[in-house]
C-alpha cells in the first residue's frame, strides 16, 4: 500500500506545488514561505560544515511557531542531557522561521520542496541521526527516504479526535500508511492512543505509542516560572 500512496501523492504534488506559487503572489506569507523553500538547499549547504563532525544530528521539523512552541521543551531536555548535540529545525510556514530566535537549535531552514531529489540532497548533507515531527506537518516523501535510510523517525504532540477525518476509508488508508512508517509516535492523551490504534489497525502492535502529553504545556509553564521570578527581582 505504501507504493500506492506513495505514487499517487507524487503525481498530485507537483500541481500542490504549482498552486502554491500561483497563490504565493497573492499572499505575502505563502510567497515568503515559498522563497525560503527554494534557498533551502543552500542554506543547508552552507552550513554543510556543521553536519561533517561525528555527533548526533537530530533534525527538528515544526509547520508554524505554534508547534515550534511544542517542541522547546524537548529542545531543552536534549540541551541538558548531551549539549553535544547538533539541532536542526526546519519550518514550513514564515511565522516558525521568522520568530523562532532562541540558542536552542544550531540552523533553522525552511523545509526544501519535498521532491524525492531535492530531499534525498538534504538527508545526504545533513545526515540526521532522528527525525522529530510535531503534530501533524508529515511529508510523505521525507518520511519515506528517512525510512529508506534507516534514519529514526518520531512523531509529537499527535491528537486524533474522535470525529477526525482520519477515521473515514480512504483517508484512514493514507494515515494507517503514514503513521506506520515511523518508529514512535507520542500522542497527547489516553484517548489519542486509542484513536490511533483504530488507525493502525493490526500495525499498532509493531509502533511504539506512547501517551505523553503536551509538550506546550511545558512550555508555557516553564516561561511563566521565569517570568516570574524576574518580576520578583524587580
Amino acid at each position: 500500500m505504501i507504493y500506492f500512496w506513495l505514487l499517487l501523492y507524487n503525481i498530485l504534488y507537483p500541481f500542490i506545488f504549482l498552486m502554491a506559487i500561483i497563490f504565493s503572489v497573492f499572499n505575502i506569507k505563502v510567497r515568503e514561505s515559498i522563497l525560503g523553500k527554494f534557498k533551502a538547499l543552500s542554506m543547508i549547504r552552507y552550513n554543510s560544515s556543521l553536519f561533517n563532525g561525528e555527533n548526533n544530528i537530530y533534525w527538528f521539523h515544526v509547520s508554524s511557531l505554534g508547534e515550534y512552541f511544542q517542541v522547546t521543551s524537548i529542545l531543552k531536555l536534549i540541551r541538558e542531557i548531551d549539549p553535544a548535540i547538533k539541532i536542526v529545525v526546519s519550518f514550513t510556514s514564515s511565522s516558525g522561521y521568522k520568530y523562532a530566535l532562541n540558542d536552542l537549535f544550531d540552523v533553522k531552514f525552511y523545509l526544501p520542496f519535498d521532491f524525492i531529489w531535492v530531499i534525498n540532497k538534504a538527508l545526504n548533507i545533513i545526515k540526521p541521526t532522528k527525525i522529530i515531527f510535531s503534530s501533524y506537518d508529515i511529508w510523505f516523501n521525507f518520511l519515506f527516504l528517512a525510512k529508506i535510510k534507516n534514519i529514526e523517525t518520531t512523531l509529537t504532540s499527535l491528537v486524533i479526535d474522535d470525529n477526525s477525518n482520519k477515521h473515514k476509508t480512504v483517508i484512514k488508508s493514507f494515515y494507517q500508511t503514514l503513521y506506520k512508517s515511523l518508529d514512535s509516535i507520542h500522542v497527547v492523551t489516553k484517548r489519542d492512543r486509542k484513536n490511533l490504534k483504530k488507525i493502525l489497525g493490526i500495525h499498532s502492535e509493531n509502533t511504539k505509542i506512547f501517551v505523553s502529553g503536551n509538550p506546550r504545556v511545558d512550555y508555557i509553564h516553564d516561561e511563566f516560572k521565569n517570568s516570574s521570578k524576574a518580576i520578583e527581582k524587580l
